[in-house]
């Protein structure tokens, strides 16, 4: 079963959309940029490539956000995000703990430091510590109705669902484990 993560609003696909084409507008300009030294026309060479990977890395987290889907199967959930997807054994996750929560009210689960991901206003992608002190992989493009999906005791799942009741409740009836218990 699967469920699309609710894509980013207008702010956050802005951002994203000027970080594109102001590295390709950098590429653009380096590249008709003409140094009469040698030396300087390979930086520029350099500069070019590294403007439009940067803008194309981008470019894929813009695309991402608007096809991201996370899928019960098998024994297994699936998150499939740009570059940070992961795939977690059921068994590991703590079905009971896993609800919708809503991050103006439960402030223990706001997103604190980002440790490894991309974040931009409206799109939070990638590793963080949560005021709680847990780890957690986030998908958030929204503040209310996420899905918190504990699992391996210190670690959980902060989503954006689209259908978010529908997707807690698929995950119980999935026989998800009870990993956070102690």
């Amino acid at each position: 079963m699967s469920f699309a993560l609710t894509p980013p609003q207008t702010l956050a696909t802005l951002v994203l959309a000027a970080v594109v084409l102001g590295c390709l507008a950098m590429g653009v300009r380096l590249f008709v940029f003409e140094s009469p030294e040698a030396w300087m026309a390979w930086i520029l060479r350099g500069s070019v490539a590294l403007a439009v990977g940067v803008a194309g890395v981008f470019a894929y987290f813009l695309w991402g956000a608007f096809h991201s889907t996370v899928t019960i199967e098998k024994g297994l959930i699936r998150l499939q995000v740009p570059i940070y997807s992961v795939t977690i054994p059921l068994d590991s996750i703590d079905a009971e703990g896993a609800r919708l929560v809503d991050l103006a009210k439960n402030r223990e689960f706001k997103p604190g430091i980002r440790t490894n991901g991309l974040g931009v206003p409206g799109y939070r992608l990638g590793h963080f510590r949560l005021a709680n002190g847990l780890r957690a992989r986030l998908a958030l493009t929204t503040k209310s109705s996420i899905a918190y999906v504990p699992f391996d005791r210190r670690t959980a799942l902060l989503l954006s669902v689209e259908e978010g009741e529908k997707f807690i409740a698929a995950l119980k009836s999935a026989g998800a484990g009870n990993a956070g218990r102690t």
